[in-house]
């Protein structure tokens, strides 16, 4: 995934200029047509994904901080103060443990809590969620320190 989704969002507006541009130079409604499936739509569709994960590591940042920083450990009080509902908020959490986020946490249903495993040092050390300016990944720093992203190498300061 290195620089793939900022170089995909980059891509998607070339294509929609390219669209627009060609579009009002087409010589028939027929070259304006392709010009719309072969540059607007699939430019529309990049600007699109490149903006779903934006917005997706912005809120797996706001899940990070609660949990491991502010150690909320409870679906309904971080569903609650995320303005989210509660199978969201799980679905999410699973999600992140699937990533590895919170190392070999899991989820009690019987609780309806998050559990950080006991083999995780969270305590030793804080880490906090940062999202790359270049490609917008979640990056788990510690903080105080500076880490390179895991997908394009960029310089994170944590």
């Amino acid at each position: 995934m290195t620089n793939k989704y900022k170089t995909s969002g980059t891509v998607g507006w070339v294509l929609i200029v390219i669209g627009i541009v060609g579009g009002f130079g087409a010589l028939n409604i027929g070259t304006m047509l392709t010009g719309i499936f072969i540059f607007i739509l699939p430019g529309a569709y990049l600007v699109n994904r490149r903006s779903k994960v934006k917005k997706q590591a912005q809120k797996y940042a706001s899940y990070y901080n609660l949990v491991v920083n502010r150690r909320e450990t409870s679906i309904a009080k971080i569903a609650t103060t995320l303005n989210l509902e509660k199978n969201v908020v799980t679905d999410d959490l699973v999600e992140m443990i699937n990533l590895r986020y919170f190392g070999n946490a899991y989820i009690d249903s019987t609780k309806n809590e998050i559990i950080l495993n006991g083999n995780e040092k969270v305590e030793d050390v804080q880490y906090i969620v940062v999202n790359c300016l270049n490609c917008s990944a979640s990056n788990k720093i510690i903080v105080g320190t500076v880490g390179e992203c895991e997908y394009c190498g960029s310089k994170l300061q944590g």
